[in-house]
This record gives structure tokens, C-alpha cells and sequence, in this order.
């Protein structure tokens, strides 16, 4: 038996393990992808020939804000470490008629910002540094036992359900459990212990309440002989060390980079683009995602240079769950009722990176404190 199980090796899910780890504990953790950071995603694209060079994309958490105050961030060891460098962007804005403006920047910080050269989902790796980690593995329930708690689960990799095989896919268990998936993952693994269970009722009613707004996103690959500057910029404005565009009541783009500037030298121009909601919503079940992504690409291109909308390459990936609209107003989902259980993520008492982090550190401290004090729950048989 484990001393805890943490669902979900994402940023907040790798926090809650690793200290968790740090303080004694036996740690598992699950997550269905192959890889770790959740949402903290890189993707490696070589031009369809095949013959190009690979190329890191960010597609999912796309930036480090600098941090506030930087001596007593979480992030001041990577960036001692070098894992972490400035990014200076020139930032734009993109308004609902297709204007572009000048976005003010933070004033006193060197760096608004800090990328990762490798990709974003490197500094996922590095934190998981340690950590026993069982991928492909999808959880499909979680139950209350008198011991603490059991977990089904899916081999993904195999396609085979836990108990089918008994060395591949035993169900898990384990004196405490975090939950660090999005809220709206977190209520079907809930559902069967909720019904058996009256006292889980208001930890999942809570996490049904947290909300969340989708998100498609296009990468896509040019040319090495296109200067991949924006057209309708203000004049004299730089954009030799990259530039990054916000929505601003835009009816499909919420967000665009030049995701290559955050490379050392890039092979050639790569772009990000994030859609809105809105149009997320209207497009996220379409059949041919493509065309979907060719859209994207030509708002873009009608503000901010022809260009964009004529790609070598492109891919396009959906968020069902890429932005919080509705968090949940603690940073720890937990309930006294059921000590041995915590929610996490960065739908936890903020939004971003650094919520997520938070998150992750006060569950695993919620979840220490019921271990030290041997609190536990006697299941309903």
C-alpha cells in the first residue's frame, strides 16, 4: 500500500508529490498521458518531409510571468539553474475591428517574462525529477475503503481494464489520495464512492461548481526565408526579439506568438495561435479540424501580415478544459469529512501557473496533516 496516490502529473500534481515526497511519504502517481506538466505541453513537429529539423512547440501554458517577489519564488532555483531564461517580447494588443496597439508593459521588471529554451514541459520534467510516475494510466474510479483508498484504473497503453491483468493493472491503494485533474475530470471518478459515500457530497458538488472555457490552438511552420514580422504595428515598435499579441475582444483569436523566439536559433518562424472561447465552442467538435485551423491562421493574417495564413506546416490541438472561467475559492479542494482527500490544480483560489503550484503544495499539506494525525474514515460497506 502507498501513502498517498496523486491523480494527474501536472504541475500541481507534481508539487503535491514531490512534497509529499520530501516529507517521508511512499508516493504514486498516475496520469493517462505519456508525458508530464498537463496543460505545461510541448509538442515536437519535423516538417512533413521528414528530412527538417525537430522543432519544440509550446501549445499549451505558453509563458513564466516574472515572478512576484522573485527571492521567494518557486521558480528562482530554475532559474539559477539556467532551465529558465528572460523572454522580452514586444506585446501588441488586437481589438475586436482587427486594430492592433502598443500593449503597456510592467514597469521595473527586467524581463516580463521567463521561457524554457527546451520547452515548457521541461521544467515539468525537471520538477518531477525523482517521482515514481506510472503514465498511460487512466483512472477510472476511486473508492473509500477502510483502510484509506482504492483506485481503478485503465492501461491505456494496452487498452486493458485494471483486474484483467493482474501484474499490468492491479487496482492501487493507498492511505491518502489528491485528486490534481481538472474539477470537471474529478466528478466522474467521484460519482460511484459519492453515492456510496454522503460525506464526499460536498467535495464533489464543489468541484462540479468550478467551470471551464475551451480552447483550440494552431501551430504552424513557415518558411526560413519569411521575416516574421506583423504588418499594422505601430511604427518604430521592435519585434527583433519576438512579439506576442492579446486578444482584446477579437471574435477568434484570444492570443498569437512568434513561439520560435523563444529558441536559440531557430531553424525557422513558428506561431502559436489560441482561440477564444467563443469560437472554441462554436468549432470544437468540427470534423475537419484543418479547416478550423486555417481559419484561425487567416483572422490572424487579415490583422497582423498575409503571411501567417500560408504555413508549411500546421497542427492544431483542442482544450476542452484550457482555461478556468469559475475556480473554486480555496487553493485546496478538501473536506474535514474525508481528511484523506484533496483536490488541487490551478482551478484552485486563482488562475495560472503559480496558482497551480500553490495548489499543489497546500494539498499536499492538508494531506499530511490527516496522515500525522492517523485521520480516516471508516467506509460504508
Amino acid at each position: 500500500m502507498w501513502d498517498v496516490i496523486v491523480v494527474g502529473a501536472g504541475i500541481s500534481g507534481i508539487t503535491a508529490a514531490q512534497r509529499l515526497a520530501q516529507a517521508g511519504c511512499r508516493v504514486r502517481v498516475l496520469d493517462k498521458s505519456r508525458g508530464l506538466g498537463g496543460r505545461m505541453a510541448t509538442r515536437r513537429v519535423t516538417e512533413p518531409q521528414g528530412d527538417g529539423p525537430t522543432v519544440a512547440v509550446d501549445h499549451g501554458c505558453r509563458l513564466i510571468p516574472w515572478p512576484s517577489p522573485p527571492e521567494e519564488s518557486w521558480l528562482m532555483p530554475w532559474i539559477d539553474q539556467g532551465l529558465l531564461q528572460p523572454w522580452t517580447p514586444t506585446e501588441f494588443t488586437l481589438g475586436a475591428d482587427g486594430s492592433v496597439a502598443l500593449r503597456a508593459v510592467q514597469e521595473g521588471v527586467a524581463a516580463p517574462y521567463y521561457s524554457v529554451s527546451q520547452g515548457m514541459s521541461a521544467l515539468a520534467k525537471a520538477m518531477a525529477t525523482g517521482l515514481s510516475i506510472q503514465r498511460q494510466s487512466r483512472v477510472t474510479q476511486v473508492w473509500l475503503t477502510a483502510a484509506g483508498w482504492r483506485v481503478d484504473w485503465v492501461n491505456d497503453a494496452a487498452g486493458v481494464a485494471a483486474g484483467s491483468d493482474p501484474e499490468a493493472t492491479t487496482p492501487l491503494e493507498a492511505r491518502a489520495l489528491v485528486l490534481a485533474l481538472p474539477a470537471a475530470q474529478v466528478i466522474p471518478i467521484l460519482r460511484a464512492a459519492t453515492a456510496r459515500n454522503a460525506e464526499l457530497t460536498s467535495f464533489w458538488a464543489a468541484a462540479a461548481a468550478v467551470t471551464f472555457d475551451p480552447v483550440i490552438t494552431v501551430m504552424a511552420g513557415y518558411d526560413s526565408a519569411i521575416r516574421a514580422d506583423l504588418s499594422g504595428v505601430p511604427a518604430n515598435e521592435s519585434t527583433a526579439a519576438g512579439w506576442m499579441v492579446w486578444g482584446d475582444g477579437h471574435p477568434v483569436l484570444r492570443w498569437v506568438v512568434l513561439d520560435s523566439s523563444k529558441r536559440p536559433h531557430p531553424p525557422y518562424p513558428v506561431v502559436v495561435a489560441h482561440s477564444t472561447a467563443a469560437f472554441a465552442e462554436a468549432h470544437f467538435d468540427a470534423a475537419d479540424l484543418p479547416s478550423v485551423g486555417q481559419e484561425i491562421l487567416a483572422a490572424a493574417a487579415a490583422s497582423l501580415g498575409h503571411w501567417l495564413a500560408q504555413p508549411t506546416w500546421m497542427q492544431v490541438h483542442r482544450w476542452r478544459y484550457g482555461l478556468v472561467k469559475q475556480a473554486h475559492p480555496a487553493n485546496v479542494l478538501y473536506t474535514e469529512a474525508v481528511p484523506t482527500l484533496a483536490g488541487c490544480g490551478d482551478w484552485c483560489g486563482g488562475v495560472g501557473l503559480n496558482e497551480a503550484v500553490i495548489s499543489g503544495e497546500a494539498a499536499a499539506q492538508r494531506i499530511l496533516e490527516s496522515l500525522k494525525t492517523g485521520s480516516t474514515y471508516m467506509a460504508a460497506e
